[in-house]
């Protein structure tokens, strides 16, 4: 079945009835004030998705090195590493 999912199937241009993908989207929350980045977890998980936090942008950037995000949704001015270099360094990773 994943084959055909990812295009490496003859038969890829049939559809897929009665088949039904659940698959769970990963968020990356960073912010350094945690308790905006626990409101913005509520929100997320209440509508399904799986998430996790960083509260740095080098936390970030170890996080997405480790598994995939669909999303990140990342503060600009932390200490250490603002979200705009953090954004610039997680560019060069994807």
């Amino acid at each position: 079945m994943y084959s055909m999912l990812n295009g490496n199937n003859e038969n890829n241009n049939r559809e897929l009835k009665g088949v039904c993908f659940i698959m769970e989207r990963r968020v990356l929350i960073v912010d350094d004030e945690r308790e905006i980045a626990d409101l913005i977890e509520i929100y997320l998980k209440n509508e399904g998705f799986a998430t996790e936090k960083a509260y740095d942008g080098e936390q970030a950037l170890q996080a997405y090195g480790q598994k995939p995000f669909d999303l990140v949704i990342l503060d600009i001015m932390m200490p250490n590493m603002d979200g705009l270099e953090a954004t610039r360094r997680l560019r060069r990773v994807c």
